[in-house]
This record gives C-alpha cells, sequence and structure tokens, in this order.
C-alpha cells in the first residue's frame, strides 16, 4: 500500500469514526433530553393528582365540619331547653306533668 492511500485510508477511517461518535453523542443528548421531559410530565400528573385527592379530602372534612357544627346546634338546643324547663321546676313557675 502506497503511504498516501494509507494516509487517505486513515482520514476516512477517523472521519467515519468521527461522524459515528457525533451521532451517538446526539442521540444520547436526544434521549436524555426526552427522557427529562417525560419525568418531568409524570412528575406534573403526579402532583395533579395528589392536589386532586387533597382536594377531595378537604371537602370531606367541610361536609364533616358542616354535619358536626349543625349536631352541635341541635344539642346545644335540646339543652337550653332542658335547662330553662329546670330552672322554671325549680323556681315553681310551672308545675311538674305527672
Amino acid at each position: 500500500m502506497h503511504p498516501a492511500e494509507f494516509i487517505v485510508t486513515i482520514a476516512a477511517a477517523s472521519s467515519v469514526s468521527f461522524l459515528i461518535g457525533c451521532a451517538v453523542v446526539f442521540g444520547i443528548e436526544a434521549f436524555l433530553e426526552g427522557f427529562g421531559d417525560w419525568r418531568q410530565s409524570r412528575h406534573q400528573r403526579k402532583l395533579a393528582r395528589i392536589e386532586e385527592d387533597l382536594d377531595d379530602a378537604q371537602e370531606e372534612l367541610r361536609h364533616t365540619i358542616l354535619e358536626l357544627a349543625e349536631q352541635l346546634a341541635v344539642d346545644r338546643d335540646e339543652a337550653s331547653r332542658a335547662l330553662t324547663r329546670a330552672a322554671y321546676l325549680t323556681s315553681g313557675t310551672i308545675k311538674r306533668a305527672d
């Protein structure tokens, strides 16, 4: 093989190796970028699901609190009536129904 042919062969092999290397690097970069986007999207979906669950729990707690407040108001009214009746019975203002 003539030295010039050898140099051309080495240069061609180096060029091909360089192009393959560039293609691999760009391929890895594109993969990592796509993977990062997918991971970010997955994270956003997970956060949205968690926020939805929290909203549901908040609404359920709100409903429970309102039910308890209503029951407390009923109990308060019953206790007030009982205390008023007891006060009248004690003072003799009204007679006991036998």
